[in-house]
């Protein structure tokens, strides 16, 4: 059996463990800037949770499970957090995974018509039935036009209401920073494809198949690793000062 690019560390449901292993190293959402190092160096404000992201939880396994219904993939939420063995210091957290099942029809049916994709991309995607991450996101309805082409239409029912329905073509690729993430998160397990999906505003699916592009993850890799370096030095400076700093009280008594 092929040995795993990567090692299971922990999952998110142990909290304690995994604020503690998510500093260890870099995820697939951290955005690379001096404010990283602070999170890391645990300068910044604890990354507790709040109710917004508890109920983003819930969105995102209600998600999985629409997705599963809307699509036919077979999907699994998953919440584990697995860390790179060739790169130790980027890790991801995934929110499931897919599979492509052997009867697709159903499957093909949501590619064509909801998805609109052609023909010759539809087969390659039905021909690959290997695991798949999968990325979920519950954006609000104002980043609708993030994700796609927007059209509302509407028309009175009465004296004083109205009607609307929300027609959603799908852009070519996902906003870039979630492509950044997926990327991320194909490095690190060493997949070939990922579903992302967005239920926007509690109520429209979208979805992105995405594929390993060598060029964004040797570049993340890149970039990473230099930022990985950077914190270091800074904890091995916080170190210094530390321990100068213990030093001057234990002169002062």
């Amino acid at each position: 059996m092929k040995a795993k690019p990567y090692r299971i560390v922990c999952h998110s449901a142990d909290k304690a463990r995994w604020l503690y292993e998510r500093q260890e190293s870099i995820g697939a959402s951290d955005k690379l800037t001096p404010s990283l190092i602070k999170d890391k160096l645990g300068e910044s404000e604890p990354f507790l949770g709040n109710r917004k992201m508890r109920m983003g939880s819930i969105l995102e396994r209600a998600a999985i499970d629409g997705f599963q219904t809307w699509s036919g993939l077979r999907t699994r939420p998953s919440g584990v957090m697995v860390r790179s063995k060739q790169y130790p210091f980027m890790h991801a957290t995934l929110d499931g995974l897919c599979m492509t099942p052997k009867k697709s029809k159903g499957l093909q049916y949501f590619l064509e018509t909801e998805m609109q994709m052609g023909s010759e991309r539809v087969a390659s995607i039905l021909a690959d039935r290997r695991l798949a991450v999968l990325e979920v996101k519950v954006p609000d309805i104002f980043s609708l036009h993030r994700w796609g082409h927007v059209r509302l239409e509407h028309k009175k029912v009465g004296d004083d209401m109205l009607s609307y329905h929300v027609f959603v073509r799908l852009k070519d690729e996902p906003p870039k920073m979630y492509m950044t993430q997926v990327q991320h998160q194909l490095a690190v397990t060493g997949f070939e494809a990922a579903w992302l999906v967005a239920l926007i505003g509690g109520k429209t699916f979208v979805a992105h198949y995405i594929v390993r592009n060598e060029a964004m993850i040797t570049e993340r890799i890149r970039r990473c690793a230099e930022m990985w370096s950077h914190i270091e030095k800074a904890r091995e400076q916080q170190e210094i000062e530390d321990q100068a700093t213990f030093e001057e009280i234990m002169q002062m008594q």
